[in-house]
């Protein structure tokens, strides 16, 4: 994965920040999407940022604005190899505040937004025969836990598109890709009201994540050892991972 031009949806914090840092650091020039110009601002005034990262403001659920902001960094920066999309929101709720509007918003953004993105960006790769698609998601894709009904949903919907993208994309010049992080330090997790087993820092997210992308490996296991124990719910017969996840913190149970 030479160094090239990349874009991260989501790139004002988190996962989608650290990642923008290193491959800067690494001769890469990378534009950067996210809500608050603010943040693309200060983040692109890092002396780490090396005056190769560049803020493009939108909102991943504005369809016309994410053509946009596609249009402008390959116009203005060359053409994209790699699109990064980080960009999502959780929003908690349970049986006694069950809401159809939380729902909504959770898969308005976290798969609006990526599909936006999508729409905007794999036009321009399928022209070229090239690109490297890589979508961020969650261990909450491969089985339901006790506290992600929306959230869970919305990312098994991203394991769903970027496996049938996965599919259509063999042979060509497109790599599709998945990145399933556990609990990434963020601002997203440091609202979190329940514990988040295993956290690691967003840097070494993005160590293992650049690492990932660098293989053509489907899904890029962030960290592997604790996403392997999602993988394998997903093969447990439902029963057995009803009582597994029961007993167990990793599922939102209790050990």
């Amino acid at each position: 994965m030479a160094s090239q031009i990349a874009w991260i949806t989501g790139g004002g914090s988190g996962l989608g920040r650290a990642v923008a840092l290193k491959l800067a650091a690494d001769g890469w020039t990378v534009a950067i999407t996210a809500r608050t110009q603010a943040d693309l601002d200060a983040l692109a005034a890092l002396p780490e940022a090396h005056g190769r990262i560049q803020g493009f403001a939108c909102d991943v659920t504005d369809r016309t604005g994410m053509a946009r902001v596609v249009d402008e960094v390959e116009r203005g920066l060359g053409p994209i190899s790699l699109a990064l999309l980080c960009a999502g929101i959780y929003v908690p709720f349970g049986l006694d505040d069950f809401s159809a509007e939380k729902m909504e918003i959770l898969f308005r953004v976290n798969v609006g937004g990526v599909a936006n993105a999508i729409e905007a960006v794999m036009p321009r790769f399928r022209a070229r025969d090239a690109g490297r698609l890589a979508v961020v998601s969650s261990i909450t894709q491969y089985r339901g836990f006790c506290r992600t009904a929306g959230y869970g949903a919305t990312k098994a919907a991203l394991l769903s598109i970027c496996e049938t993208m996965r599919l259509q994309t063999r042979g060509t010049g497109i790599t599709v890709q998945i990145v399933v992080p556990h609990y990434i330090q963020s601002r997203m997790t440091e609202k979190a009201p329940f514990p988040l087993p295993g956290i690691i820092s967003a840097e070494d997210a993005a160590d293992l994540t650049i690492a990932g992308l660098k293989t053509d490996v489907f899904e890029v296991l962030v960290p592997p050892e604790i996403v392997r124990e999602a993988q394998a719910a997903r093969r447990m017969p439902s029963e057995e991972y009803f009582e597994l996840a029961a007993r167990t913190e990793l599922f939102g149970g209790t050990p």
